[in-house]
């Protein structure tokens, strides 16, 4: 299911001319929010990888999934979503074995990767604005966007009181009125929850989000 979504986006993304991966800024849509789409992308990630490593059977299939979702992943420039990914990697390999095997693997791959950035810094391969940019994802926000989502987070979750089981069904939360309402807390009109989860939880609430992490 939630792969017929992503293909359906992907599909309507290119089919309308918007798919411009190259374009700075860029980040897919398609039928619905980047950060969305980025959440529904990463499970089918998630999967796809787990059963490229661990099945024998249709592996070149599997591998091909999981590269074009992470592709997609990547594109939405959703880092939370990006990170998930990763770690979900990491975790596919660790999980069922000794503690101290994925322990020596973490504690060497940090290691690796802070020499690699030192490395990078001494040599002077990488600058402050680079790093930025890489944290970043080449996205153009502003640093203190995060400061200024926390407000609309409070705002979002002390209006979803009573309805954050089931949620308020797809596109409901964010109507015109609430959309006012929020604009004389916040000072700004906010469309979207500005958070995948947070996004999936006021439509289809925390039975939804639970769905969505763990289907497939």
């Amino acid at each position: 299911m939630l792969g017929g979504s992503v293909l359906t986006a992907v599909l309507f993304e290119i089919g309308t001319g918007g798919f411009r991966p190259r374009q700075s800024g860029y980040r897919p849509t398609g039928t619905m929010h980047s950060n969305v789409l980025a959440v529904q992308t990463s499970v089918v990630a998630i999967i796809a990888y787990a059963f490229a490593v661990r099945q024998q059977p249709r592996k070149v299939l599997w591998w091909t999934i999981f590269i074009v979702a992470f592709a997609i992943v990547y594109l939405t420039k959703a880092r939370t979503a990006l990170i998930t990914v990763m770690a979900a990697m990491a975790a596919v390999h660790v999980v069922g074995r000794p503690a101290r095997n994925w322990v020596m693997v973490g504690t060497a791959a940090a290691a690796l990767i802070g020499a690699a950035l030192l490395g990078a810094t001494m040599f002077g391969l990488l600058d402050g604005r680079e790093s930025h940019a890489i944290a970043s994802l080449g996205r153009s926000d502003d640093e203190g966007d995060l400061t200024g989502r926390l407000p609309l987070w409070n705002y979002i979750w002390e209006q979803s009181a009573g309805y954050r089981l089931q949620g308020f069904g797809c596109g409901a939360f964010w109507t015109i009125d609430r959309t006012i309402a929020a604009d004389d807390a916040l000072e700004w009109y906010p469309r979207h929850s500005h958070n995948a989860y947070i996004q999936i939880i006021v439509n289809v609430g925390l039975v939804g989000l639970v769905a969505a992490l763990t289907a497939g």
